[in-house]
Parts: C-alpha cells; sequence; structure tokens
C-alpha cells in the first residue's frame, strides 16, 4: 500500500515538471509569431493609402469668422511629396466627439456608421485644392457656417484617404471646439513654418523609435534563447528537487520554489509580448 502511495506521488511530481516545462515551451513559441509578425511589417515597403495616412503630419486647426462661411474650423495636414498621389481622393470625415463614447466606433468610420444609420450624419469632405509646397502639399478641409450654440460642441477631425478601388485609410482623430480651441486663421506661410517644426520633431521621433525596434530585434532571439535555457535547466533542477523531496521541510521549500518558478514563467511570458506590443503602440502613437 506504501509502495502504491509512493508511486503515484513520484507519478504526479514528474507530471508537474511536465506542465512547467510545457509551459515554458508555449512561451517559446508564442513569441515567435510576434516578432516575425513585426519583421514582416518592417519589410513590406509598398505604399498604400494606410502608408500615405501613417506618413500624413496633422499641422493645426485653423479658426476664423467671415460672412462667406461664418464660424469655421478647418485641419490642416501636410503629406510629403514621395506619398502624395493626385489619383487618389483625400478628405476628412467629421463629427461630435461623443459619438466615439456612445458608439463605440474607431476603425472604418464611414462604412461603420452607415451600419448604425448615422452616416447622413456625418460632415464628409473633400479636400478640393492641395497647396503644392516645397516637399510635399498642405490639404487643408474642415466645417463652415458653425452655429453660436455650437460654440462649444467637440468635433472629431479624422483624415482620411481613399484609392480607386474604395480602400480607406484613415488617421487618429484630433478634436476642436470653436468656442475654446485658441488659433488663428493663419497664412499659407505660417503654416508651412509649423510644417517645419513639427516634421523635423515626428522624424526624429520615429527615428529614435525606429533604432529602438532595430536594437530590440537585434538581440531579441538571443535574449529568448538565453531565458529559455535559464528557465529549463532552473526548471529541470526544481523538478528534481520535487521528486527526491523526503523530509516535510525539504517539501514545502521545494513547492515554494515551484511557485516562483511558475510566477517567473509568468513575467517573461508578459514581458515577452507586451515588448514588441509596446514598440509598435509607440510608432502608433506618432501619428495621434
Amino acid at each position: 500500500m506504501t509502495e502504491i502511495k509512493s508511486n503515484k506521488k513520484s507519478v504526479s511530481k514528474v507530471a508537474l515538471l511536465l506542465v512547467i516545462l510545457t509551459m515554458f515551451l508555449s512561451i517559446f513559441i508564442g513569441v515567435k509569431p510576434v516578432t516575425t509578425y513585426a519583421e514582416t511589417l518592417e519589410n513590406e515597403q509598398q505604399i498604400t493609402v494606410e502608408t500615405i495616412v501613417e506618413n500624413t503630419v496633422f499641422i493645426t486647426f485653423t479658426k476664423g469668422k467671415s460672412e462667406e462661411k461664418g464660424q469655421n474650423i478647418y485641419a490642416c495636414y501636410f503629406v510629403p511629396e514621395e506619398y502624395y498621389d493626385s489619383s487618389l481622393e483625400y478628405g476628412v470625415v467629421v463629427f461630435p466627439r461623443w459619438y466615439a463614447e456612445r458608439y463605440g466606433v474607431t476603425g472604418n468610420y464611414i462604412d461603420e456608421y452607415d451600419a448604425l444609420g448615422l452616416k447622413d450624419t456625418l460632415a464628409i469632405l473633400t479636400v478640393q485644392t492641395p497647396t503644392l509646397l516645397e516637399g510635399g502639399r498642405i490639404l487643408k478641409c474642415g466645417i463652415h457656417n458653425i452655429p453660436e450654440a455650437g460654440n462649444n460642441l467637440e468635433l472629431s477631425y479624422i483624415f482620411y484617404v481613399k484609392d480607386n478601388a474604395g480602400n480607406i485609410g484613415y488617421s487618429s482623430p484630433h478634436h476642436a471646439a470653436y468656442g475654446t480651441l485658441i488659433a488663428e486663421d493663419y497664412t499659407t506661410s505660417e503654416i508651412a513654418a509649423m510644417i517645419g517644426q513639427r516634421v523635423v520633431m515626428e522624424t526624429s521621433f520615429k527615428q529614435i523609435v525606429n533604432k529602438i525596434a532595430e536594437l530590440v530585434n537585434s538581440f531579441w532571439i538571443y535574449i529568448v534563447i538565453a531565458g529559455a535555457t535559464v528557465v529549463v535547466v532552473w526548471g529541470a533542477y526544481i523538478g528534481i528537487r520535487v521528486i527526491v523531496a523526503n523530509r516535510k521541510e525539504e517539501k514545502i521549500n521545494a513547492r515554494g520554489m515551484v511557485k516562483n518558478l511558475i510566477i517567473g514563467i509568468i513575467i517573461t511570458f508578459v514581458i515577452a509580448v507586451a515588448m514588441p506590443l509596446l514598440i509598435n503602440g509607440l510608432s502608433s502613437w506618432l501619428s495621434w
């Protein structure tokens, strides 16, 4: 009877060791698709509507009031010449900011609001005459005749690019209310000066993020291998300690080591998944 119990305990301890090693392997295998996906994105060089949106820089809002346009707010964007294609449609989608809170639409704005029956409430405005500038184009688009009652209504402006096949790329939203917006009806030269500052700032920031991504990608696999080696060796050692533990104190210590190993594996998994996501998040934040 004693021998049967002993065998059951040995089997359960071996099973525990196998579970630990399996958890590690799942981490090692799970990290690879994330890294591969990030590398795949970096290698894609073709220019799409999404690529154009990513490289378009939001410059400023302009605010004005005239007999012709009434109270108006325009959003100004800069598209570098290497990404500008005159055959594409450029514009902005404008709607009250509270739409996002109520309906939760954050992706394909026009189609999703159309599915909700709200497309007619959107202001879908196209850029009619881009301003030619050295190095690119200024795209200025917005709404006018804002009523006095809507002075404090905060609006969401989403820049979009649409190709002939119907594919649309959207930027992150920018928000403004006529009554609280601190802006002027800037001249083209003033906007051009702002473009220089914004492009330099965003270009420098992108270079920093890209360098971080390159640095992480260059040694990430070695970190994973080193972590894998440590977990395997340490897991095997703990497994042996659990199997050969006889005294009560040894069993308690061995169980504590198992708990610490599991916690370490969880932390390693979180870091392995979070690091690529953090880098991608920094890249996305640049266009916010």
